[in-house]
This record gives structure tokens, sequence and C-alpha cells, in this order.
């Protein structure tokens, strides 16, 4: 399977100028978390997570004055729209991250792919794998409910 199979949503970046906190509130309003950072051109120029802005706020970062593209991170793990989503695993543990941006052929970013993105898919393709191996004894448990509803 390959790595666009798994992109549920548009890119969603930060602009470099823009505060801590700023960046905190575009993630719970996005239900993300993880940003691609932008300039004032719209190219890309760092990334920054959650576990990132956690880490600035333990160590005494101000959220308001400090800007997202002072602190982002400039090193970038790309991986191809086109790749095998194995490859996606194996960058994440290489790196020790759990995000990776999706580039299209030209190199431009399209997406992020997160390793809850990869781990639901292995665990659906798992259970999945297992329908067909279920008894009519299991079955039959999975589909009725143990809970009695008197009135």
């Amino acid at each position: 399977m390959e790595i666009r199979a798994l992109l549920k949503r548009p890119l969603v970046t930060v602009e470099k100028d823009v505060s801590i906190r700023e960046a905190a509130r575009k993630m719970e309003k996005e239900d993300v978390g993880f940003l691609v950072v932008v300039d004032e051109r719209g190219q890309v120029c760092g990334v920054i997570s959650e576990r990132d802005i956690a880490r600035l706020i333990a160590e005494g970062v101000d959220p308001d004055k400090t800007r997202v593209g002072d602190v982002a991170r400039k090193e970038i793990i790309t991986i191809n729209y086109r790749d095998p989503v194995s490859k996606a695993a194996y960058l994440m543990k290489k790196h020790k991250i759990r995000h990776l941006v999706v580039v299209d052929d030209e190199g431009k970013p399209i997406g992020v792919v997160s390793v809850r993105d990869i781990v639901d898919l292995e665990i659906a393709l798992e259970n999945l794998s297992k329908v067909s191996e279920l008894s009519e004894e299991e079955e039959e448990q999975i589909y009725t409910s143990p809970i009695k509803v008197t009135t």
C-alpha cells in the first residue's frame, strides 16, 4: 500500500512569525499534532509538533513572545506519496519521530502522515484478515450484545 492512501486531509501549515501559543491554538482547531512551518512566500522552513511545544514550555520558553520560526526543527524528514507504508514505518523508527511530511514528485509538501495513521492501518488490516477465521460461535459473540435491557 502506498502512502497516499493514508492522506486524510490537506496539509496544515503555520507561518513562521506566529507565536508558539498561536501555533498550539491552530493545532487544537485543526485537530493535528504537527504543523509544517512556512515563510512569507509559502516555502517550507521547518516543522513543529505538540511534543516540541511541550518541551519548549517545560524549558521556560514564553509561548507568547517566541516565534515558531525561531524554534521549529529545520531537519524535515519527508516521504514520497508513492512510497510504501513500510518505508514510513522504517523512517519513523530510524529517526525516532511520529510524523513525516509527504511530498509529491517535485518535492512539494502535500500532507503529513503520522504513526497513528500507520498503526490504525495495521490494526485494521490485521482485524480484517481475521474476519474469515472466526467460527460461527465467535461471530455470534461479536454481534450479540451481552447487555440485557429491562423495562
